[in-house]
């Protein structure tokens, strides 16, 4: 079996073990008889295994995370990474029906995770990914469009501009565009 594998994660292997020990990750992932299965087989049992409980505990952060953080920037960050651990805790003792030993731990994650999506809290020592400050757009109602007649008129407006904004004709006749 294959697993989704992403360009960034936030924890690993070995994170985990960090936090759940060595005992005890042996005791939740040697759990499948692979006897008769060759060593190569086995290893790549336990390879997938540990891919889908790092796929799940990065997941689990940009479900909430993505719109307001870059993922580059959250692989590096230690706060983000020591939450996606003990996530990946959580979803490695569930793998023996044990959800108790982290579940609590894992409330209290999404709690703060939920938070930062609704713009509540912020990651620590982490920008966001885009500019909050407030702006305003000035519009103008243009006829000559027959969709979108409503154009924003950056000359007075504040803030940036945005890729699928549309501009007042006057701004696109200037950069060669227009109607």
């Amino acid at each position: 079996m294959t697993i989704e594998t992403l360009s960034d994660v936030y924890t690993t292997r070995e994170e985990i073990e960090t936090i759940f020990g060595k005992r005890g990750v042996s005791s939740h992932i040697d759990d499948q008889d692979l006897g008769n299965v060759p060593y190569d087989d086995a290893e790549q049992e336990t390879d997938d295994i540990w891919d889908g409980i790092v796929v799940d505990a990065t997941d689990e952060i940009n479900i909430y995370c993505l719109n307001w953080y870059a993922s580059a920037d959250m692989k590096n960050n230690k706060w983000v990474r020591r939450q996606a651990s003990y996530l990946g805790c959580y979803y490695l003792s569930i793998r023996r029906g044990d959800p108790g030993q982290y579940a609590a731990r894992r409330e209290e994650i999404l709690l703060s995770l939920q938070k930062i999506a609704n713009g509540q809290m912020q990651i620590p020592r982490l920008a966001t990914r885009g500019d909050l400050t407030p702006g305003s757009s000035n519009y103008t109602v243009d006829d000559r469009y027959r969709i979108n007649k409503i154009r924003v008129q950056p000359s007075i407006s504040q803030g940036g501009t945005y890729t699928n904004e549309d501009l007042d004709a006057s701004i696109t006749d200037e950069m060669g565009g227009g109607p």
